[in-house]
């Protein structure tokens, strides 16, 4: 889920009560093991290590640096959301060209997503709907999404 906490302990190699607000994702932790691990691998992952900032060897804002965090949800209508420091974009009946529609909410004002902002920020929509259309396809076809028709926050 969002906003749940990432817990890491290992006696005398995790700082005791050390705290990170940056957010992290499922897809963190393959890297994240290989690079605890010492395991080298010349595999693709996704995601980013976190074991500098775990071990404290890295401050936590070096995390703010990542590529933005996506993710989708193929059931029903579909959705997709991209989270970009502050902001998150949703878009969502992403199945459907016509329906489709996007929400940009500043979670640094408003962390439970009440209030949409794209009409607000245009310029943050269009950079962040630029992380959608980079996506690679899904080998499984009934996940894709319809193309991104415009980008005027309906």
């Amino acid at each position: 889920g969002l906003r749940v906490p990432f817990i890491a302990s290992w006696k005398g190699h995790v700082p005791f009560a050390s705290a990170c607000e940056e957010p992290v994702v499922g897809y963190d932790l393959v890297p994240t093991i290989l690079s605890m691990t010492g395991t080298r691998s010349d595999a693709v992952v996704d995601g980013v290590s976190l074991a500098r900032v775990i071990l404290g060897e890295a401050p936590c804002e070096s995390l703010a640096l990542r590529p933005p965090l996506v993710w989708e949800n193929p059931s029903g209508a579909g959705q997709q959301a991209v989270r970009d420091g502050r902001w998150k974009l949703v878009r969502l009946q992403a199945k459907s060209v016509e329906r489709a529609r996007f929400e940009l909410y500043d979670l640094g004002v408003d962390p439970l997503e009440a209030m949409d902002v794209a009409r607000a920020n245009p310029e943050v929509l269009a950079r962040l709907v630029k992380v959608f259309e980079s996506r690679t396809p899904s080998e499984v076809t009934e996940w894709n999404y319809a193309p991104i028709a415009s980008i005027d926050a309906r």
